[in-house]
């Protein structure tokens, strides 16, 4: 699991407004990965397909809990 850690100021300012969350990855093998953000959780299939690709999710006034404003990606 990787998790990638917000500034708290950066984190409550989201919780006013929509927030987008782009990840860029290296579409190689069949595996998958999760993102989890704001309470929730988003899949990704990866089709092997060699190249680099965005995917985005839009977070509708996300919350982050102070004792935990980050992001984490697990490789499944």
């Amino acid at each position: 699991m990787m998790q990638l850690a917000l500034d708290d100021r950066f984190a409550a300012s989201l919780a006013t407004q929509a927030a987008e969350l782009r990840v860029t990855y290296l579409d190689r093998g069949t595996g998958t990965f999760d993102v989890q953000a704001a309470g929730q959780t988003f899949h990704v299939q990866c089709s092997d397909s060699g190249r680099w690709k965005t995917v985005t999710w839009e977070l509708t006034r996300p919350v982050f809990p102070k004792t935990d404003a980050s992001v984490h990606v697990s490789l499944f």
